[in-house]
């Protein structure tokens, strides 16, 4: 079998596009926190989280030119998209902020988000394998907003 550039280029589709929706989210929910802090520089993170969405659709848009018959993201449509280009970097950010959250001595913090990681992770692959792809869509969209409100909002600490 001859390995062309094409097939490669198309097989690091289902990387580098989950890749750039990632470091969007976590640059706009530090933006959108450094905003509630007052701190203006949140915006620069914003414009840099819209930079990489950008990039994002734009590599989604002209993937169907180089994919291959019998991709994943073959005749991908917006729920497909949600399920499989979108669930994973917000399980990666919740997994990795709560891991920071751990080193940053936030241990609340940190494991709050960690379960709600895990959860989504065996919502959608272990529990829900055989769910309906809507299903799947619904929570991955309930988990980002809960990534976005547990962010911003952060763990209330105890006196």
């Amino acid at each position: 079998m001859e390995l062309t550039f094409d097939k490669i280029y198309s097989d690091l589709g289902t990387m580098y596009l989950p890749g750039f929706v990632a470091f969007s989210i976590s640059f706009a929910s530090v933006g959108l926190k450094q905003i509630k802090q007052k701190g203006y520089d949140g915006i620069i993170y914003l414009i840099i989280a819209l930079f990489f969405m950008a990039a994002h659709a734009y590599f989604l848009i002209e993937q169907p030119f180089r994919i291959f018959p019998g991709s994943v993201l073959d005749g991908i449509n917006f729920i497909k998209w949600i399920e499989l280009v979108l669930a994973p970097p917000v399980i990666l950010v919740f997994l990795l902020s709560g891991l920071y959250a751990f080193v940053k001595s936030a241990f609340k913090e940190g494991l709050v988000k960690i379960f709600f990681g895990l959860t989504l992770f065996c919502f959608l692959y272990m529990l829900g394998s055989a769910w309906p792809l809507s299903v799947k869509a619904a929570l991955t969209v309930f988990w980002l907003i809960l990534l976005f409100v547990v962010e911003i909002k952060g763990t209330p600490e105890r006196d």
